[in-house]
Order: C-alpha cells, then structure tokens, then sequence
C-alpha cells in the first residue's frame, strides 16, 4: 500500500469530514423548515455512522458495511472505544430506514429532530475526543 501524498487526508479524516456535512445539512434543514424532518433524522443517524466508521479507521480496523450503530460500536476494543451514551445510539439507529421509507409515517416534530440532531453531534464529539487523528492537524 502507498503512503498518502502530503495534506491528502485520510480514511479516518474524509468520512470524519462527510460526519460533520451530514450534521451541518441536518442543522440547515431543521432551521429552514421547508423539507420534511424526517430527512434531518435521517442526516443525524447518517453523521453518527459516519463518525463511528472514520473512528474505525483511525483505529486502523477498518469499517465494515453495516449501517447498525450499536454494531458498529462493538467493533471497537472496549479499551479504545470512544464513550458514547447508548440511548444516544438507540434513538439514531431507526433514522437509516425511516429517514428514507417513512411515507406512511408522521413527520418528525421540530424539538424531535432537535433531539436527534443533538444526539448525533454527541456521538461525534465522542469520536473526535477518543480518535484525535479523525480531523487534520491545523
């Protein structure tokens, strides 16, 4: 395998980056109001998974293809695995399916995508605070 070119970012740090687009759009779209929440929802569990995978990486384990969040948390060693609050996980996880199929669901209330959008961001942070590597050094 060949080394990255200099400032070329990694694995870990590209879906770092793509982890906080998805929470920054989720952040547009609840302060806009004129798209359904649910895709907010959506966004938040997207930036949560995105978050776990770039710390897979850094932790050079690799991210597998699954969209679980609590799955992808027991991939960590329980050494290095960064502390996140489970019900955080529990909240996001259905989003990855009833973020994208949810026509014969009730749209989100804005203080529920609030909570999700909150939930996700801790989840990051997390990962951030255990897996440094995650975002380039400035």
């Amino acid at each position: 395998m060949s080394a990255l070119p200099p400032n070329e970012p990694t694995p870990a740090q590209r879906w770092f980056a793509l982890a906080e687009e998805d929470l920054a759009a989720a952040r547009v779209l609840i302060a806009d109001g004129s798209a359904a929440l649910r895709i907010a929802g959506f966004l938040a569990q997207q930036a949560a998974e995105k978050a776990l995978k770039a710390g897979l990486f850094a932790a050079l384990l690799g991210a597998p293809r699954i969209h679980g969040l609590n799955q992808l948390l027991s991939r960590y060693p329980t050494a290095s695995a960064p502390r996140v609050d489970v019900d955080d996980l529990d909240i996001l996880d259905p989003w990855v399916i009833d973020g994208r199929y949810a026509a014969d669901l009730p749209d989100l209330a804005p203080d529920e995508a609030e909570e999700l959008l909150l939930a996700a961001r801790r989840v990051v942070e997390a990962v951030r605070a255990s897996e440094p590597s995650v975002t380039p050094d400035l």
